[in-house]
């Protein structure tokens, strides 16, 4: 094997798994302390290994679809939005890739 046979493969390789890890969430969250507004925002990245994501928040469960149902570059990643009162949530897709919409984001 020639050393620029070996580059391309690695370079394929890292490819593929920079492709895997590609989805996330982000969970924004807006609380009232003393009169003042205070946003909080935390995102994660992982590696899918179910057709659905799931995220528990503010009494809700949000479902989401993942990048295991086919062929997404750039990820399924998600926005969840968390109101003052912490009494809902309300999910916005971050993503225009269809793959992702396959399972329609709800949160109940």
């Amino acid at each position: 094997m020639t050393i620029k046979t070996t580059l391309v493969l690695a370079t394929t390789f890292i490819g593929f798994l920079s492709l895997a890890n590609a989805d996330s969430v982000k969970v924004l969250t807006t609380a009232d302390v003393a009169g003042q507004t205070v946003a909080t925002e935390k995102e994660i990245g992982f590696t899918p290994t179910t057709d659905t994501i799931t995220v528990k928040v503010a009494g809700k469960t949000c479902t989401m679809g993942s990048s295991t149902l086919g062929s997404a570059p750039q990820g399924c990643n998600y926005i969840v939005n968390v109101d003052v009162n912490g009494v809902s949530a309300t999910l916005k897709e971050d993503s225009t890739i269809a793959v992702c919409s396959k399972i329609p984001a709800t949160c109940n």
